[in-house]
């Protein structure tokens, strides 16, 4: 008898190894506006990826981003380009002639139809992707719109998922955008100003914000991350640079007298920093910054003063978001200018001085309660930040502490979201 209620046991059990294999796995496709050389849209993507796979089994995730090769390497997942030009082409082999190019757009629609017919859900996964001043209206908009609209023809479900509205100034730009958006079975943005300049689109009044997807990230969960103490006599003051309104860059505009200020003002402010014995790490959370580092630095190379500092005038060469949050964690404040700068540094408790050129920079630090240490880049000088930098100096340890409460808040309401779109794959 016993022999038999073994066997029985074993093929019940043959039977349900062989149910789990032919189990589908979710299958879901992750779009973002993103080289693999940002940083704060990594973090992002790492943050998603985690708790997709936390809360489902063995989903099948793939990228649709600006560089495939790239952000597969970076994310180790099979990477597809979000348009027909992607940072990956041989700019030098594409068509030039009208007819050229609409072959080839049609040959990335009927590509991207092909996936999307084996996929489950098609997530616009954070970031400030309605947005038509880099690239314009047949930028990121036309993409977004592409993408939704094929996803439903395929029978994907689609997902805005804490997306911030940076900038729709073209009637085209918010035509894409809108129809986009109404296409989706679920939205939600990252702060109540990206809903607001929604307001003609009156079918998204009622959708839900939700913080950023970097609060998600899986160092905001580690509660060995704390904050090293300010109270000391020397500090290390990370300073992050960005490359806004250089003409030397790839920014949409340029101002060079805005971008030359900014530049001198952060070496002032470093000079009189590494005057006072603390050390000065310079770094990026961004590829397209290290123009702004190599300027500021040969800027504080070229003082009088330089041959005191000794070794503390650091510079960071960008790796990845696990190596920079690493070299963070010996940081007591950072200065920076770019929104992720800021988030990871709050991440890890770190007390932080926002540099502030968007609404959006702003916004995030209404949000966590560090308004007093936000300043306008077109407005604030070097005295500004030395004086804010003391007051973050006496102030470092009950500020740590209400970033951290802020930070594991936003974590936790994410987590709600992940439960909410786990639920939409299995419906799937």
């Amino acid at each position: 008898m016993s022999t038999v209620l073994t066997m029985e046991a074993k093929a019940n059990e043959r039977v349900s190894a062989s149910a789990d294999l032919e189990k589908p796995r979710p299958r879901i496709l992750l779009l973002t506006p993103y080289t693999g050389g940002n940083l704060g849209d990594g973090a992002i993507q790492d943050a998603i990826i985690h708790h997709l796979r936390l809360r489902l089994s063995e989903p099948q995730i793939r990228l649709i981003t600006l560089a495939p090769r790239m952000t597969s390497k970076v994310h180790g997942l099979p990477s597809f380009p979000i348009g027909k030009s992607s940072c990956d082409d041989d700019v030098a082999s594409l068509p030039t002639s009208r007819l050229g190019r609409m072959r080839r757009e049609l040959g990335h629609w009927l590509v991207a139809f092909r996936l999307l017919k084996e996929t489950d859900l098609l997530v616009m996964s954070g970031g400030g992707q309605i947005d038509d001043y880099w690239g314009g209206a047949m930028g990121h908009p036309y993409a977004l719109f592409k993408w939704a609209f094929m996803a439903r023809l395929c029978k994907a479900r689609v997902v805005f998922l804490s997306v911030g509205v940076c900038s729709l100034t073209s009637r085209l730009g918010r035509a894409f955008a809108h129809r986009a958006l109404r296409l989706a079975a679920y939205r939600s943005y990252r702060d109540h100003g990206s809903k607001e300049l929604l307001h003609e689109a009156a079918f998204t009044r009622t959708d839900p914000e939700f913080p950023d997807l970097a609060f998600s990230h899986p160092c905001a969960q580690q509660e060995s991350l704390v904050a090293r103490s300010g109270s000391g006599t020397q500090l290390v003051v990370g300073v992050s640079p960005m490359v806004y309104l250089s003409p030397q860059s790839s920014w949409p505009e340029s101002d060079a007298k805005v971008y030359a200020g900014y530049v001198q003002m952060l070496c002032e402010f470093s000079e009189q920093v590494l005057e006072a014995g603390h050390t000065v790490v310079l770094f990026t959370s961004s590829l397209m910054d290290r123009r702004a580092v190599e300027d500021l630095e040969a800027k504080l190379r070229q003082s009088p003063k330089s041959a005191s500092w000794a070794g503390r005038l650091r510079r960071l060469e960008q790796t990845c978001v696990n190596e920079l949050l690493a070299e963070m964690r010996e940081m007591d404040v950072v200065v920076a200018s770019r929104l992720h700068g800021i988030i990871l540094s709050h991440l890890l408790g770190k007390p932080a001085l926002a540099i502030s050129y968007d609404r959006k920079v702003r916004a995030h630090a209404e949000d966590m309660g560090q308004e007093r240490f936000c300043l306008d880049l077109r407005g604030c000088t070097s005295r500004q930040l030395m004086d804010s930098l003391a007051r973050l100096g006496s102030e470092a340890d009950k500020i740590s502490a209400s970033i951290r409460a802020r930070v594991k808040e936003r974590s936790q309401k994410l987590e709600s979201q992940y439960d909410l779109l786990a639920g939409m794959v299995s419906a799937a």
